[in-house]
């Protein structure tokens, strides 16, 4: 068996900042900054609020209907891991100050954006202590 050198070891790839997952990281996408929580790891609220407004629809989750999916994933997401935007702005260029009304609409409108901010939000590597760290520095 051959051994590979590489620089990054286990605790630079999965040590996480358990108060970022909850307070939220910086993540850049486009000229828009978006403030998100983990989706999951110590973030007790996401798993919290999640599993009580999924609970109802267990039963029924692969026939619920898209739209209605859509919207439960989004508020969940909106509630709990969306905690700020910077450089957002409407189709216009006018700048959209946060509120969970406007991100609710803004995802509504952009589903695509929708996600990308949940596939980043799951990232677990946007919360390691490295990369937190080095983004720190920078």
């Amino acid at each position: 068996m051959s051994e590979t050198k590489n620089s990054a070891s286990v605790w630079d790839l999965f040590e996480t900042m358990a108060d970022a997952e909850v307070s939220g990281t910086w993540i850049e996408i486009g000229a828009a900054k978006f403030k998100l929580a983990r989706a999951g790891g110590a973030n007790e609220n996401f798993m919290k609020t999640a599993n009580k407004r999924l609970k109802p629809f267990q039963s029924a989750m692969d026939s619920l209907p898209k739209k209605a999916a859509d919207e439960l994933a989004q508020g969940i997401f909106v509630d709990t891991l969306l905690l700020d935007w910077k450089n957002v702005t409407d189709r216009d260029g006018k700048d959209l100050p946060f509120s969970k009304e406007a991100a609710r609409k803004l995802l509504s409108q952009l589903p695509n954006l929708f996600l990308a901010l949940q596939a980043e939000a799951h990232k677990m590597s946007n919360f390691t202590k490295n990369n937190l760290d080095a983004a720190a520095k920078n």
